[in-house]
């Protein structure tokens, strides 16, 4: 992706990628966040995670729920054992519970011990007790007592739009711990510092009458002449009637009510389509409600960016035709669309082990046409859309910051109609807002700053890497283990030759000392010099990458005598445990290495050239183009244990081309269909089959009540050799 970047989105690119600090990146309505954080997440090479606090949110950015991502118990989040005494209708949490009920697999935990950027979406929403329940997990996770346990956070949102949610029976015991529900009102955000910056080119709005009224609604300073501007804007009933624009509304009631009206007034038959949902995908994800309801008239909005840019999330338009698996929308601008399904996907996130690095599985999907009825959305389901006209009914309660969401959403103000006259009891904005967005430093400033913050980052990084006391306490750990009646335990035959390699790690501490104390004394010194720091590493790094490598070879032969022993079921566990630490501290190194040379260099490492993997020499010679066919190609990577999601996007393909590509290796006889779809999901697909006659395969669907989609009644097909 291809972008022009404004100074301060420079900025924060070299903040993310050259500094370990934790960022604020905000901006007015309309000032590109999403298009700068796609953009981030395409380039750096750092391992990061991107999660929201809510599932459309989550959705939206391409990554998690909060809550899934770290196990987030539901209720308020007392920071200390002992929460204050009052009548509280909710469920409270404190650091012993949550710590008790952690549950999490290895896989989890060593996601989140590999991570090295959080990325958190939408953190208006975020609450403040959230947050140190995320800070005690991950210092409880990745054993780190730092800020966030030492991953860098990058915090994204507009702090006037929408809030976070407080009940009222919350509201006692939260303002009991924190001055205010915001995220930055945390006591972890006290104990680190925070590199606020600010994107001030809107891209939205060119109006600037219209910008300096949305500013001043922004920090809740409207003047007579501001609400006399907006009183203008009401417009009669009977007009309102005939603009077919959208109507922004405060409730889901009123949005609903209008919809159904407007849907009843159309002549002809109503159709209903229900989304197929598979996996893992909780209700509270949905991205759209799973029924669509419309008839030909209706007016209808996109919910989602076309990859061939016929239609964008918030272009509005009217269905002409409906057809069983294909809707037909006239779109204002002239634009004929004829839509298929599309397919939401549920992430997670897991760290591989052969590589280290941090990959996509998809565990769920929601299909269904991207579309809502259009007459009217709420204000809270409009955030992040542009339109060019909209009526707003203003009449009904407001959360703080929902007029500005409202008013952002339009282009000028000429596109605006009310419904009625503004409130005169808008509820204000929160005073803590204000002094937050006072911690902002100037841009000057934090220019300034770059060149020392990155090169400390970049010690921390070499020191990092070099530090193995860590693995001596796990070894250490490990000969505790060790009963030393033999005859009671068959794991203690191995006790000499764990002995033996925890000497062999005490050794390769001594090795580090000394350019951990040379990195040490390179930090306090006056002045930045990255050529002696790459030096120091250089030196060091082959005598631990030895060490490491004949640790981690040793462990392999020891597991490989144990695996088929009987009674040492657990001790290969801990094998396995020690392996793993061993193999991550070599990427780790190797990583550190790559990084600083080439910041030595004045250039910032692509994510490839991070792996131990492709590291020079590791590639196979240029040859003759693969020939391989494109269906062999695809099978070969789901064969490796790559999903269909993730193939997709490596051989930029869509999925339904990869889908179709491991049918014809079914169909051949090289995988089974219970490969592609589950064994009870398909034995029932196939009963279904049978007892149904039909002509293609939008008949089959509809006679097996469109429980499947149409991939998997193709690969039933075809397995069966009946397509």
């Amino acid at each position: 992706m291809s972008i022009t970047l404004t100074q301060n989105a420079e900025l924060l690119m070299e903040y993310v990628n050259k500094t370990g600090k934790n960022i604020f990146l905000t901006g007015k309505a309309g000032t590109g966040k999403t298009t700068l954080l796609k953009h981030l997440l395409a380039t750096t090479y750092k391992k990061n995670v991107v999660a929201a606090p809510t599932g459309v949110a989550a959705i939206n950015a391409g990554g998690v729920t909060l809550h899934s991502l770290f196990h987030l118990p539901f209720g308020v989040f007392a920071p200390d054992d002992y929460p204050n005494q009052m009548a509280v209708s909710e469920k409270v949490n404190t650091p012993q519970t949550v710590t008790r009920q952690l549950k999490m697999n290895s896989a989890k935990r060593r996601l989140i011990r590999e991570m090295e950027l959080l990325v958190i979406d939408e953190v208006s929403m975020l609450r403040a007790d959230m947050l140190d329940c995320i800070n005690l997990v991950l210092q409880k996770v990745r054993r780190n007592t730092q800020p966030f346990g030492g991953v860098q956070m990058l915090f994204i949102g507009d702090m006037s739009q929408l809030s976070p949610v407080v009940k009222r029976s919350e509201k006692a015991l939260i303002d009991s711990y924190y001055e205010s529900p915001f995220f930055f009102s945390s006591n972890v955000m006290s104990q680190t510092d925070l590199v606020y910056i600010e994107l001030d080119k809107v891209y939205r709005q060119s109006d600037q009458r219209f910008l300096e009224l949305l500013n001043r609604v922004r920090d809740n300073e409207l003047t007579p002449e501001d609400r006399r501007a907006l009183n203008e804007k009401v417009a009669p009933a009977d007009k309102l009637q005939k603009e077919k624009i959208i109507h922004l509304t405060t409730h889901n009631r009123i949005a609903d009510e209008v919809n159904e009206r407007e849907l009843n007034k159309l002549k002809g038959k109503r159709r209903s389509f229900e989304a197929i949902v598979t996996g893992d995908f909780p209700e509270s994800m949905y991205p759209i409600p799973p029924v669509l309801e419309l008839k030909t008239g209706a007016r209808v909005m996109f919910v989602r960016n076309d990859p061939e840019k016929r239609f964008f999330n918030g272009k509005i338009g009217t269905v002409e035709d409906i057809d069983d698996n294909c809707i037909t929308v006239s779109c204002e601008d002239g634009e004929v669309v004829e839509l298929e399904p599309n397919t939401w996907e549920n992430k997670r996130f897991r760290s591989s082990k052969r590589s280290g690095e941090i990959e996509e599985k998809t565990i769920g999907s929601f299909q269904q046409f991207p579309l809502r009825l259009a007459w009217a959305i709420t204000i809270h389901k409009s955030q992040g859309l542009t339109f060019e006209k909209a009526i707003l009914d203003l009449n009904q309660s407001f959360a703080p910051g929902q007029l500005y969401v409202a008013l952002s959403r339009l282009v000028s103000l000429d596109g605006l109609f009310l419904a009625s006259k503004m409130p005169t009891d808008i509820v204000p904005a929160h005073e803590k807002l204000g002094e937050f967005e006072s911690t902002k430093q100037e841009t000057g400033f934090l220019k300034d700053q770059l060149g020392k913050e990155h090169f400390h980052h970049l010690a921390n990084l070499a020191g990092s890497s070099l530090d193995v006391v860590p693995m001596g306490k796990q070894w250490r750990n490990h000969l505790n283990t060790f009963d030393k009646q033999a005859n009671r335990s068959k794991k203690q035959e191995y006790f000499e030759w764990t002995n033996e390699r925890f000497k062999e790690v005490q050794e390769l501490y001594h090795k580090t000392v000394k350019p951990l104390k040379q990195i040490a004394q390179l930090k306090e010194a006056y002045g930045q010099n990255l050529n002696q720091l790459a030096s120091v590493l250089s030196d060091a790094k082959p005598g631990v990458m030895s060490a490491l490598n004949d640790l981690i070879n040793k462990l392999k032969a020891q597991r490989k005598l144990v695996k088929e022993e009987e009674g040492l079921k657990q001790y290969s566990k801990e094998l396995e445990e020690l392996l793993d630490f061993a193999e991550r501290k070599k990427q780790s190194l190797y990583r550190a290495m790559v990084i600083i040379e080439k910041a030595a260099d004045g250039k910032t490492p692509k994510p490839s050239d991070l792996s131990i993997d492709s590291k020079p020499g590791s590639k196979k010679k240029a040859g003759k183009k693969d020939k391989t066919p494109s269906h062999k190609i695809s099978l070969r990577m789901f064969q490796n244990g790559t999903d269909i999601g993730e193939i997709a996007r490596d051989r930029n393909l869509t999925k339904g081309t990869v889908f179709s590509h491991l049918v014809k290796s079914v169909e051949d006889g090289t995988i089974p269909p219970t490969d592609l779809i589950e064994e009870s999901r398909y034995d029932e697909l196939c009963h279904g089959l049978d007892n149904i006659k039909f002509d293609n395969l939008t008949e089959a669907r509809e006679k097996l009540d469109r429980k499947y989609d149409y991939d998997e009644i193709r690969l039933a097909l075809k397995a069966r050799k009946e397509l």
